[in-house]
């Protein structure tokens, strides 16, 4: 199944809402007031709302569909299912487990750099002498399509090379980074060009991490608990890189930790995928 693309094309669609939604939202506050700019973001969420209710179902066959798969892949998974007669894993079973620890300390990681990263490059640009809105511009312009190619990239060699693959790319974002000071504008530029590419593993690990090492059966709860995981990281992330910058008086070592947090990325998803390998037999 395609699993990654539609994930990657889900997650699109919230950047791409962030982008056009953070101006109309600036806007209205600017001439109505933040009351106003409350009671708009109220409307267009229960709007939403209202339209996944009428409209989203939880499988394509509940509207006659057949999933978005690669050609064969629907022959192949019902021998697989046959074969192997697993659903998956309960939540109280996951937990029990090797490859759930290191699932959620991806995920941890995930969140570390997901809001570590971004929430401290408009203040280290600043002080940097560099304007941040152009090149923050640059690097949600960019989030929108990287998903969109990092997706189909994790289908054809699965999400482990993927997440190496991602890693990677993090870490050479981040030290285009750390030689801002250095190197001047253009290297923060080339940066925010690259870091969407590795950063687009933190919205795609989640939720197929999750289907991969557990499968199907308690696949929500599973996934709550991992959500979980994330958001602490997304707490721990911003607090560490700016906690270190109070302390050193520079951002460079929060980039080293952040390209850290990159490669145990990679290391949780192979170990873990790896591990619960040995949970299906």
């Amino acid at each position: 199944d395609k699993k990654a693309l539609v994930t990657s094309i889900v997650f699109t669609g919230s950047g791409l809402g962030g982008v056009l939604f953070s101006g109309l939202a600036s806007g209205i506050i600017e001439d109505m007031g933040w009351r106003a700019g409350f009671r708009v973001t109220a409307a267009i969420v229960f709007g939403t709302a209202l339209l996944v209710l009428l409209l989203v179902r939880k499988a394509p066959e509940d509207m006659g569909l057949e999933p978005y798969r690669k050609a064969g892949a629907a022959e192949s998974a019902a021998k697989s299912a046959a074969a192997s007669g697993w659903a998956g894993l309960s939540r109280g079973e996951a937990v029990k487990t090797g490859a759930f620890w290191l699932y959620a300390l991806c995920l941890v990681c995930c969140g570390i750099v997901a809001a570590g990263v971004a929430t401290q490059i408009p203040t280290y640009l600043i002080e940097n002498g560099i304007d941040y809105a152009p090149v923050f511009a640059v690097y949600s312009g960019v989030g929108i399509v990287a998903k969109l190619v990092v997706g189909p990239i994790i289908d054809k060699l699965g999400l482990g090379r993927g997440s190496v693959i991602t890693a990677v790319t993090g870490v050479v974002a981040l030290v285009f980074l750390v030689l801002v000071p250095a190197l001047g504008e253009w290297s923060s530029y080339a940066s925010m060009i690259i870091l969407p590419f590795g950063s687009a593993i933190t919205a795609l690990a989640p939720p197929l991490l999750t289907g991969m090492c557990f499968g199907h059966r308690d696949f929500g709860p599973i996934y709550g608990l991992g959500n979980t995981a994330f958001m602490a990281g997304c707490m721990i992330g911003p607090m560490l890189t700016s906690g270190l910058r109070d302390a050193l008086g520079s951002y460079q070592v929060a980039w080293y930790a952040c390209m850290a947090a990159y490669a145990l990325i990679a290391v949780c998803t192979f170990t873990a995928l790896s591990s619960s390998k040995k949970l299906r037999a």
